[in-house]
């Protein structure tokens, strides 16, 4: 079985190396992204598992970039890994769990392993002309 795929991103470089490898040692395959739009380019493949997003890029906030995400991906799990303690409550709806970096990678990848149980892995369809993240049902 494919190893899931897990959109990290982040601006800071040595924390995004930091987030692949503690990602690598737990059998997911990330793809790396440090700012907004990489991050969505990547989400527009159609085949993440989930996402960890910082909130604050260099080009937009990781709210938007959740939102984006979750028009795309409607059925995986979106994490916000962030110091930011100023998000505004309208961008916290399209995640499903905020990690402040104080408590760690070690708790990031807990908690996204917990909500990887509550979004079982699906295979993908592919849809023509469509690059959404859209598992069988």
């Amino acid at each position: 079985m494919q190893e899931p795929m897990v959109l990290c991103l982040e601006d800071d470089e040595d924390l995004l190396r930091l987030l692949q490898q503690a990602l690598r040692r737990n059998k997911y395959t990330a793809l790396l992204a440090a700012n907004g739009r990489e991050g969505l380019r990547l989400a527009a493949t159609g085949q993440l598992h989930a996402a960890i997003l910082d909130y604050e890029l260099p080009d937009m906030t990781g709210g938007e970039v959740a939102r984006q995400v979750r028009q795309m991906c409607p059925d995986i799990p979106i994490l916000m890994f962030s110091a930011a303690c100023n998000i505004p409550l309208s961008d916290l709806g399209n995640i499903d769990a905020l990690v402040v970096k104080s408590e760690g990678i070690r708790a990031l990848v807990c908690i996204l392993q917990k909500l990887m149980d509550r979004f079982p892995i699906k295979p993908f369809i592919a849809h023509s002309g469509e690059s959404r993240c859209h598992p069988e049902q």
